[in-house]
C-alpha cells in the first residue's frame, strides 16, 4: 500500500491503485501529492508510519505527473499533479533526487546506518529495546506473530491476510542481542592494505624456488608482460610470447608454488613482440618502434567462455540440473579448457588459444580496420576490443545462443551471418564515438557498462549487452 502511495503517477502503480480503490482514483487529500504534508502527516499522526522507499533517491519520475492522470483537487481547491518538493529543490524532481541520492552516500548517512541496521534487523526491532526506541508496529505486521492456518473464523483470516498483503511485514529479525558494528570512517577504508612495516610481516609469500628464464633457456626471454591467476595454478606470458605454468600443490610444507610446463605460443611468430620475432626478421626495430602495432599487458586476457560460465553458475544454483547433463562442470575443468585471448598480431586480429595446448582455436577481425591495440574480458564470456579505428567492438565468446540474441543488425550486415553457428568468438556490436585510436578499455558485466578511453582524451561509455551509446566526457587536466 506504501509503495502504491508513492508511486501512484507511474505505470503499473496507477493501475494497481485504481484497483484497490475499486476502480477509481482514491480521496484526492488522502493521495502523495506534497512532501511537507506527508513530512508532518509521519510526524504528528500516530496512524501513519509510512517510510521512504528506494525509488526516491534514483526515480524523479515518480513526483511528476508526466501521464496527466486526473487525480482530482483536494478539498482546499488545490489541484492535484505534481507533487510538491522543498523549496532547496528549485522545483526540479531530479534536482530532488541528486541531493537525497547525495545526502544518502554522505559520511554522516554511512557513520550512522548501524543505528538504522538495529531498527530494522536487529535487537531494536522487539521487546524492550524496541519500546525505548519507539520502534513498535501493528502485531499483525511481525514474523511469526500470527498462524494464519490457525484462524477458523474465514472473515478473521481473511482481514489478517488483507492487512499484512496492504501494510507489508517487518523483515525477519537477524540481531537479537548485540548491536550491528559500526562502519568504518572514510579515512580507514581507503587505507592501503600495507599501511605499516608491522602489517607487510603477517603477510605471506609464495615463490618459486626455481623460475622459467635463463640464458641457456629457448623461451621465457624478455619481461613477463602478463599474469593470470587460476584455482590451482599460475600463468605467465614472457615477452617472447611463451607461456609459462606454475602449479599451487597445497599439501606440500613448502615450495608450494613449482614450475610446471613451458612452452611457445602458437603462431607466435605473427605477433609485434619483437623478442618472439624470428632471427633476420625483416622488421627493424626503428620501424617496430614507429609501428601502430604493439602488444602490452592490455594484449592479453584469459575466458573459460560463456557457455562453461553458464553451466557452472546452473550447477550452483539449482544442483540437481548437474543430473541432466552428462558430464559435470567443475571450476577446475572448467580452467583447464580455458582460452587464452591475444591482440597485437600483424595480421590485425585476435587470436584465441587453448591455455593447455596453446595451439590456435580462432582467428577473427570482427570487422577492425587497422591495428587492434588492447582488449578486455569479463568473468562471463563478453570480450571488448579497440582499436586503431577509432571503434570498440563487443565480442560473445563461446557461446552461439548469447551471440545470436545480442547481434545488432549492422554487424550482420557488415561482417554476414557465420556459416559455423559454432563460433568460437563472435562479434555483436561496433562502439562508436571516439575520433583517435583506442588506448584502453574495461568493462563489467554486472552494470552492463564499457568504458573506453583514447589518444585524444576522451572517455565514452557504452552499454555492453545493446552496445548503445550512453556519454562521452574529458576528464579534466
Amino acid at each position: 500500500g506504501i509503495i502504491i502511495h508513492y508511486l501512484i503517477r507511474q505505470e503499473p502503480f496507477t493501475t494497481m491503485a485504481i484497483e484497490l480503490q475499486s476502480g477509481r482514483f482514491d480521496c484526492p487529500d488522502r493521495l502523495f501529492f506534497d512532501l511537507a504534508s506527508s513530512w508532518e502527516g509521519c510526524m504528528t499522526s500516530s496512524s501513519d508510519f509510512k517510510e521512504l522507499v528506494p525509488e526516491f533517491f534514483c526515480l524523479p519520475e515518480m513526483f511528476l505527473n508526466t501521464n496527466r492522470f486526473p487525480l482530482g483537487q483536494t478539498q482546499s481547491g488545490r489541484t492535484v499533479d505534481d507533487v510538491g518538493l522543498p523549496p532547496w529543490a528549485n522545483g526540479s524532481a531530479f534536482e530532488f533526487v541528486r541531493i537525497q541520492r547525495e545526502a544518502l552516500e554522505s559520511e554522516y548517512v554511512s557513520q550512522n546506518l548501524h543505528h538504522w541496521i538495529d531498527l530494522v534487523f536487529g535487537f531494536k526491532q522487539r521487546g524492550e529495546e524496541a519500546e525505548a526506541a519507539h520502534n513498535l508496529f501493528h502485531h499483525l505486521s511481525y514474523e511469526g506473530a500470527v498462524d494464519l492456518d490457525k484462524i477458523a473464523d474465514e472473515v478473521d483470516r481473511a482481514a489478517a491476510e488483507s492487512h499484512i498483503q496492504n501494510f507489508g511485514q517487518t523483515p525477519s529479525q537477524l540481531l537479537q542481542t548485540l548491536s550491528h558494528c559500526e562502519r568504518y570512517s572514510q579515512e580507514e577504508c581507503w587505507k592501503p592494505l600495507i599501511q605499516s612495516a608491522h602489517t607487510a610481516t603477517q603477510l605471506r609469500s609464495f615463490t618459486p624456488p626455481r623460475q622459467f628464464g635463463n640464458a641457456n633457456s629457448e623461451f621465457a626471454k624478455g619481461p613477463v608482460i602478463k599474469v593470470f591467476a587460476l584455482s590451482d595454478s599460475v600463468i605467465a606470458v614472457y615477452g617472447d610470447m611463451s607461456v609459462g605454468s606454475y602449479r599451487w600443490f597445497p599439501h606440500y610444507k613448502r615450495d608450494r608454488l613449482r614450475m610446471d610446463k613451458l612452452r611457445p605460443l602458437g603462431r607466435r611468430e605473427l605477433s609485434t613482440a619483437r623478442d618472439a620475432m624470428k632471427r633476420g626478421s625483416l622488421v627493424s626495430p626503428e620501424d617496430l618502434e614507429r609501428s601502430d602495432h604493439f602488444i602490452g599487458s592490455s594484449s592479453l586476457a584469459i575466458s573459460i567462455g560463456g557457455r562453461a560460465r553458464e553451466e557452472l553458475r546452473r550447477n550452483a544454483v539449482l544442483p540437481s540440473s548437474r543430473l541432466i547433463s552428462s558430464t559435470e562442470i567443475t571450476v577446475t575443468s572448467a580452467e583447464a579448457s580455458a582460452m587464452l585471448i591475444g591482440c597485437g598480431f600483424w595480421d590485425d586480429t585476435i587470436k584465441v588459444h587453448s591455455s593447455e595446448s596453446l595451439r590456435i582455436l580462432a582467428s577473427e577481425n570482427g570487422g577492425h580496420s587497422g591495428p587492434i591495440h588492447c582488449l578486455s574480458v569479463s568473468y562471463d564470456g563478453f570480450l571488448v576490443t579497440g582499436g586503431k579505428d577509432c571503434t570498440c567492438r563487443v565480442w560473445v565468446v563461446d557461446h552461439a545462443d548469447m551471440a545470436i540474441a545480442m547481434s545488432d543488425g549492422y554487424v550482420q550486415t557488415a561482417l554476414g551471418s557465420p556459416q559455423d553457428g559454432d563460433a568460437l568468438v563472435s562479434c555483436c556490436h561496433v562502439l562508436w564515438g571516439h575520433e583517435t585510436p583506442i588506448r584502453c578499455l574495461d568493462l563489467d558485466s554486472d552494470l552492463d557498462v564499457v568504458a573506453s578511453g583514447s589518444q585524444g582524451g576522451v572517455v565514452c561509455i557504452h552499454t555492453l549487452r545493446r552496445g548503445d551509446f550512453v556519454r562521452s566526457f574529458r576528464p579534466p587536466s
